[in-house]
């Protein structure tokens, strides 16, 4: 049904338990969409009338908005319609909200409901709105853009989260990421002759993301250098998120000479969209030009192609050298920004400041301050980052650089925020998170002494390196604790992955808004041959290194300067590069650039004298593939004391090297002489095994750096929306006073966990919490129940782990909400291919002896599935029994670890989640080379059906997508069986020659 009926009303009769297992209503990830942050698309508006937000639109002038035609239904009372912008949400109060009634509505006269041809309005607001942060208008592709396929573009609203499901309360604005369609592959999709050239098509080919009911009218944008240009308007579709079925939106570039026609005074701003390496410039100078935009030289062209009458002034100069387009446009042309080039060109400057810009809409269109995908972070969660640190001046009144801490005492940052500073202005904040508001776990120091580097150059920032000394040492807690930093002969290869982090400007000259809350972003590393290549021949010096996304969009950026940029080797993080400099903030083909951290080993050594940082040689993993030595030959070392062993590197020839995750704990056994600092190398002969342990550095810092233990990175979770895995249980008893393992509700009044939570714990002593997210605190959706039945299957071994799963009977029946419905269960041919998504969650500990922080909010993580035979490789020939199943990311970091046991792993077909195994055993926590292993539920169909009895769970057959590519039935074939209650239909699964199958969604009704 096409998403643009939003007025349709559809009867479905009441089922039973099992029309709704597998359905998660509240996890967004149905259709794709995240919640949208405070002001992040300041055009977008919400129409209303008495039934409620009913459209989207979005803010094009200071008294325009543009939508869709079929939003205006003949039945519609337009005198009831209201626009209301600088909304979040729609069922709690928005500070930054204002309303407008609608004075005038145009529909385009061409308007078919039939064809869904012209589908594009305009209204007019009774009064012009005050453009702030959080309401100004978004710019419109100009009729030549090209916005080829592949296009990455952003959709947002209020709409259905999938079809027939609305937006739960407080009903926060979604947002979600899809590419452009090319227009002859979806007419191919969605039927020859549907998509004419008013329309553009745009999703994901896998399904999973797109726009729905509610959402009409709302619109679809693209980034371009700065600004935000709306490509297209949501019109129609078939379905919410299904696969092969992208969404269909009015192609704004075709309908620019009738929103002239109708605007005529104050014109949006139109700019034409094109890939990122083509632009085109205008020729000459043109005789309107401000005064203010000509300065004493020429001017490269602006990379934004603006048509006439909207060129920005500027002409042609010849090829200049880089240095050739600073400090353009008088003192306010004050960054360079390589955006877009000609075909040919080697140089060019692009506006990307708008006081350069003359004409009012183009001075505001398309910016959202507030959106900090423009560099790409994300709120950083409370002590993930222990060792970043905010420097304060009475210079600048408040945070104006970032810094790390390597020891108790000392702390790393760049010599280029110093000029002009004298330690005695400076306070080093640690533990902080937010820049406003209280900080429960901060602590500050103010600086003794600075030590900027001798050598550090202000023209070329070689040598941006600079450390404070604090007034007093600190006491290490999980929300402070020190960077383990690179060694000298470390080597970060191209491709490496990389966070950084600060409090800095979201975008160029726009500052983070408060809370200030810390920011962080994943960068790839960038060769230094490459990077030189982009940003200028001999720019980037040995003493230097760079990260970035090339496409653009992630970068640090001013105020982030001296802060870290860290990679994880093992469990640490080390401390590869500091925040150095850069053109612009995260602009294409721009990375940022940092001091190498790896280069000055000796040199902070001999300022630091004694106590000295943890220093760790990194290697790419890459190096260590070959490593042929099996962890079970490490048990044992060091007596019980080396709890936790790695292989983390290796020699040159890869043969043999231990590593454990509690150096300093085995250390201290074995090191029993009286130097403790510098470099040791220590031979230590255990039976047949020789075990290398080098350290380089004070074994005290060794034992601390680079751990962060709130950085639920450490195991790859992250916190779990409210109710996006409602089949989710908590297990307590009394015998461990709280959370001891997780479970599954397979229907009303069962929970599926596993065997080995159950030794020494009675039925009596359990209670299971449904609808539950966090351990500590309220939570409104939650009901508990006792147990009454406690069933561990007759054949489960506890020393080999085989048949690890039980099963729970409550003590009474639970009624299912959004927040509490069963889930799915793989049946008995279910096919869960190497690679396989799933889906694992739990209130485990975040790294091996680490419990989750509170207030203990559940976990989520994805992980492939990996082939038995290669986890029997792993883990050791014959552990892993055909009735178990692994997963996990071989290159370590992700992972289920102890208190997530029992719990459910998942994997989502059309619909549907289905459980294919529950979290059994493994080696450590997110180990490299260690995947985690999960009981295979489809292997105990018949034991479940056997003890449940009646009111069965619903088993789904599970099959990898690639089997049925080929199908071709359309789900009309499929209409009118299994009477009147074979009510939802779905080509999800295929038989082996793909001709015909046809899938219900509810499973259990029909079976």
């Amino acid at each position: 049904m096409p998403k643009m009926w939003w007025f349709t009303v559809i009867s479905l009769a009441v089922a039973m338990w099992a029309q709704v297992c597998g359905q998660a209503p509240l996890n967004s990830r149905i259709v794709g969409g995240a919640d949208a942050p405070e002001g992040a698309w300041p055009w977008q508006v919400s129409l209303q009338s008495t039934i409620g937000s009913f459209c989207g639109g979005s803010l094009i002038t200071n008294e325009w908005v543009m939508t869709a035609a079929h939003c205006f239904p003949s039945y519609l009372d337009m005198s009831t319609l209201v626009v209301v912008l600088g909304l979040r949400t729609l069922d709690t109060p928005n500070t930054y909200e204002t309303s407008r009634k609608a004075i005038n509505v145009v529909i385009h006269p061409s308007h078919d409901s039939v064809t869904k041809e012209n589908d594009i309005a305009l209204m007019k607001l009774s009064s012009p709105v005050v453009f702030s942060d959080y309401i100004s208008p978004v710019c419109l592709a100009d009729h030549i853009s090209n916005v080829p396929p592949g296009t990455p573009s952003w959709i947002t609203g209020w709409g259905d989260i999938q079809s027939g499901v609305p937006l739960p309360a407080p009903g926060i604005l979604q947002e979600a990421k899809i590419v452009i369609v090319d227009t002859n592959e979806c007419d191919n999709l969605l039927g020859p002759g549907v998509i004419t050239n008013g329309m553009i098509c745009a999703g994901v080919m896998q399904g999973g993301v797109d726009s729905c009911q509610g959402d009409s009218g709302g619109p679809m944008v693209s980034q371009q250098c700065s600004l935000w240009i709306q490509t297209g308007i949501t019109s129609w579709g078939y379905g919410c998120g299904d696969p092969n079925k992208p969404g269909v939106y009015t192609q704004v570039a075709a309908f620019n000479a009738w929103i002239k026609s109708i605007i005529q005074v104050n014109l949006p701003g139109f700019i034409s969209y094109e890939p990122g390496a083509i632009c085109t410039a205008p020729t000459g100078l043109p005789s309107n030009t401000p005064p203010h935009a000509v300065p004493p030289a020429y001017i490269i062209a602006p990379a934004y192609i603006l048509p006439p009458p909207f060129m920005v002034p500027g002409i042609y100069g010849p090829p200049q050298t880089s240095l050739s387009c600073k400090r353009r446009c008088g003192e306010k042309y004050d960054i360079r920004n390589r955006c877009n080039c000609n075909k040919n060109c080697q140089v060019r400057c692009c506006w990307d400041y708008k006081k350069c810009r003359s004409l009012s809409q183009l001075n505001v269109c398309g910016q959202a301050p507030l959106n900090s995908r423009i560099v790409g972070g994300v709120n950083a969660p409370e002590g993930s980052w222990p060792w970043q640190v905010s420097l304060h001046s009475t210079k600048y009144g408040g945070h104006f650089c970032g810094g790390s801490l390597i020891n108790d005492q000392w702390v790393l940052t760049a010599a280029h925020c110093l000029p002009g500073v004298t330690a005695a202005s400076l306070r080093v904040y640690l533990g902080r998170r937010t820049q406003v508001g209280p900080n429960y776990n901060e602590v500050s120091r103010t600086v003794i002494t600075m030590i900027v580097h001798a050598s550090y150059n202000s023209n070329t920032n070689n040598n941006d390196i600079a450390l404070l000394r604090l007034s007093s040492p600190v006491t290490f807690t999980n929300y402070i604790r020190p960077v383990c930093l690179a060694g000298q002969s470390s080597v970060f290869s191209a491709g490496t992955s990389s966070w950084i982090t600060g409090w800095g400007d979201v975008q160029a000259g726009v500052s983070l808004p408060a809370p200030g809350i810390l920011q962080e972003a994943m960068v790839p590393v960038v060769a230094n041959d490459q990077c030189n290549s982009l940003l200028g021949a001999g720019s980037v010096t040995s003493n230097m290194m760079c990260a970035g996304v090339l496409k653009g969009g992630k970068d640090t950026c001013q105020g982030d300067s001296g802060g870290p940029m860290v990679s994880r080797q093992c469990s640490v993080w080390v401390q590869s590069g500091i925040t150095s400099w850069g053109y612009g903030c995260a602009n294409p083909n721009s990375p940022g650039v940092y001091t190498r951290v790896s280069q000055y080993q000796s040199w902070i050594t001999s300022k630091i004298g004694q106590n000295l940082p943890g220093f760790v040689i990194f290697n790419p993993p890459s190096s260590c593939s070959s490593a042929s030595l099996t962890s079970t030959s490490c048990k044992g070392r060091c007596n019980e004391k080396y709890s936790a062993l790695y292989q983390c590197n290796c020699n040159v020839n890869c043969t043999v090297k231990c590593c454990t995750d509690y150096v300093q704990r085995c250390a201290t056994f074995i090191l029993q002489g009286k130097h403790r600092e510098g470099k040791k190398m220590w031979g230590l002969t255990f039976a047949t095994l020789t075990l290398a342990i080098c350290f380089q550095g004070s074994l005290s810092q060794l034992s601390v750096c680079g751990q962060a233990p709130l950085n639920s990175r450490v195991v790859g979770g992250v916190n779990a929306p409210e109710g996006s895995w409602p089949w989710q249980v908590s297990l307590h008893s009394t015998k461990y006073g709280g959370h001891f393992c997780g479970g599954s509700l397979i229907n009303n009044q069962w929970v599926l966990t596993a065997a080995h939570c159950l030794p020494g714990v009675t039925a009596a002593s359990l209670r299971v919490y449904l609808g539950r997210r966090t351990q500590v605190g309220p939570n409104y959706n939650e009901v508990s129940r006792t147990v009454i039945t406690m069933i561990v299957h007759a054949s489960y071994n506890s020393k080999t782990n085989d048949n690890d799963i039980a099963l729970l009977r409550l003590s009474s029946p639970v009624t299912f909400t959004n927040y509490i419905r069963p889930v799915c269960l793989a049946g008995l041919s279910s096919v869960f291919s190497a690679g396989t998504s799933s889906w694992i969650t739990g209130w485990g500990n975040i790294k091996s002896g680490v419990s989750l922080p509170s207030p203990g909010i559940l976990q989520e993580a994805v992980v492939p599935v990996v082939a038995n035979d290669q986890c029997n490789i792993l883990l050791g020939a014959g552990k892993v029994t055909s009735n178990m199943m692994c997963a996990g990311v071989l290159k370590g970091g992700k992972d289920t670890c102890q208190g997530d046991s029992g719990g459910p792993m998942v994997s989502r077909q059309c619909s549907v989640w289905v459980q294919s195994g529950i979290t059994s055993w493994g080696y450590g926590c997110a180990l490299p080379n260690f995947p985690g292993v999960y009981t295979r539920v489809s292997q105990y169909q018949s034991w479940i059906t056997s003890i449940v009895g009646q009111n069965l769970p619903g088993f789904v057959i599970f099959n990898p997508p690639s089997s049925c590519s080929s199908a071709s039935l359309s789900s009309t074939s499929c209409k009118g069986r299994c009477n009147e209650k074979y009510s939802a239909f779905y080509k999800c699964n295929c038989n082996v020659n793909c001709a015909v199958k046809c899938c219900p969604d509810y499973v259990q009704r029909c079976a």
